[in-house]
């Protein structure tokens, strides 16, 4: 399957990498949480986390895990207390179609958001259309969720 891109506004997307690109040179601070806690839809077995700081401020929360059809991750940026990017990527055990740069069958997708609302959007290999579209609108509450959870369990950490 070929990249879909819908959004129009790519000046932001554009913006928001930049920012979070100059930011990862500057992580000076990382904490691994591992749980059995279903903390999100895909976490069948479990997640890990890790919550990547800038000077006491996330920078970035991932969380990876595996389920029945293979492997899944998500990377949440957030900017201004928002989220403002969501990276996803589901790889699978068997399957055809759009393959990710490792040769496994996968979807991936990048969500860009502004004021928690979604202003850019591409993927590869989305086969639901309107499943996936419901759940980019589910993300920035998923963020808040995550962030919350992160919160609890490093309860010494300042989180700004």
């Amino acid at each position: 399957m070929s990249t879909s891109v819908l959004g129009q506004d790519s000046i932001a997307a554009k913006s928001i990498d930049e920012i979070t690109k100059k930011k990862y040179d500057l992580q000076n601070k990382t904490y691994w949480l591992l749980t059995r806690e279903k903390i999100l839809p895909e976490a069948e077995f479990g997640t890990e986390v890790s919550v990547s700081l800038v000077d006491d401020s996330i920078y970035r929360i991932v969380c990876t895990g595996t389920n029945k059809e293979g492997k899944w991750a998500k990377e949440y940026y957030p900017l201004d207390g928002q989220l403002a990017f969501c990276y996803g990527s589901d790889d699978f055990y068997e399957g055809d179609g759009y393959k990710n740069w490792k040769g496994y069958p996968a979807t991936e997708y990048r969500a860009y958001y502004k004021a928690g609302k979604l202003v850019h959007q591409k993927r590869d290999g989305i086969r639901n259309e309107h499943e996936f579209s419901n759940m980019l609108k589910t993300l920035p509450d998923e963020y808040t969720r995550i962030l919350r959870w992160v919160a609890n369990k490093l309860p010494s950490v300042t989180l700004k």
